[in-house]
């Protein structure tokens, strides 16, 4: 493993992955778990993006279209709410 990748996983251990989980612990006071549990989804969405981004690893086009049906769901199921509560 070079300098650049271990840093990265360092950052991403030791800074965004604890952050993360301190937030959607606190933000789980105020909405729904089910919501909760598909914004936890997004974190399989965004980790390709981010190795592409920074490590230069190209994603398959089948990551991209699971990416699409799972945000497609994450919309479905933001605006069903919204109607459901109106």
């Amino acid at each position: 493993i070079d300098f650049k990748t271990l840093t990265v996983v360092m950052i991403m251990g030791l800074l965004i992955s604890p952050i993360s989980r301190v937030l959607l612990g606190t933000g789980a006071k105020y909405i729904r778990a089910s919501e909760v549990s598909l914004l936890m989804i997004i974190e399989t969405i965004m980790a390709p993006i981010w190795v592409w981004i920074f490590l230069n690893e190209v994603p398959s086009s089948y990551t991209f279209i699971g990416g699409s049906i799972i945000i497609a769901t994450l919309i479905i199921n933001s605006i069903y709410t919204l109607k459901k509560e109106n």
